[in-house]
């Protein structure tokens, strides 16, 4: 009966929070605004991005940040963006 009530629980809690099962690591943060973790870009898309990124941020006060995963590892797109824009 103990064993029954022990998977119970465990299952509960699986299903009331998988954001804690399913929760990718977040990377450190970079001191760079293109951020490619699934090696897409190569070295001089990455450079002129990253300059456009800048230029607009400067002129705009308005800054954004690409990051490209190749997989979320079963994470919710929308908690893995909230939890990456956090950090």
């Amino acid at each position: 009966m103990k064993l029954r009530t022990l998977a119970g629980g465990m299952l509960l809690s699986l299903l009331c929070f998988p954001a804690l099962v399913f929760s990718k690591e977040i990377p450190p943060r970079p001191n760079t605004l293109v951020n490619d973790y699934a090696g897409i870009l190569d070295q001089g898309q990455k450079t002129a991005l990253e300059q456009k990124l800048v230029a607009y941020a400067d002129s705009t006060s308005t800054q954004i940040a690409i990051v490209l995963e190749s997989s979320l590892d079963g994470d919710d797109v929308f908690e893995y963006s909230f939890r990456l824009a956090e950090a």
